[in-house]
Formats: C-alpha cells, structure tokens, sequence
C-alpha cells in the first residue's frame, strides 16, 4: 500500500475573487508586497532572500 503523497485529499474549493482597483501603483506594490511577506517561511534561506529582495524595492516606491 502505498503512501498518501498529501496529507490533505480533499478537493480545494475555488473561489471568485473580484479585482481590486488601486489610485495609485504604490498601493498596488504594497498589497502585494505585504501579502508575499507574509506568506514566506522565516526559516527557508530562498524565502529570507525573497523578503530582502522585496524591501529593496519596496524603499523605491516608498
């Protein structure tokens, strides 16, 4: 028998999402900025990377 390779079987639910309209680019930058920080894992070097990589040019838009 052989192992599950997921823990989690069940079908992920898709839902719309409705798009967001910014009045500026930055707020845009920032949106995502914030939500790609907070997805990353503080233990992964490459995540660490990305992090740093996105605060540099987070202060050119600031």
């Amino acid at each position: 028998m052989k192992p599950k390779r997921y823990p989690y079987s069940g079908k992920i639910k898709k839902e719309l999402v409705e798009p967001v309209q910014y009045d500026y680019p930055e707020q845009a930058f920032d949106d995502f900025a914030t939500k790609a920080i907070s997805y990353l894992n503080p233990k992964s070097p490459d995540h660490i990377n990305i992090a740093c990589q996105l605060m540099e040019s987070y202060k050119y838009y600031s």
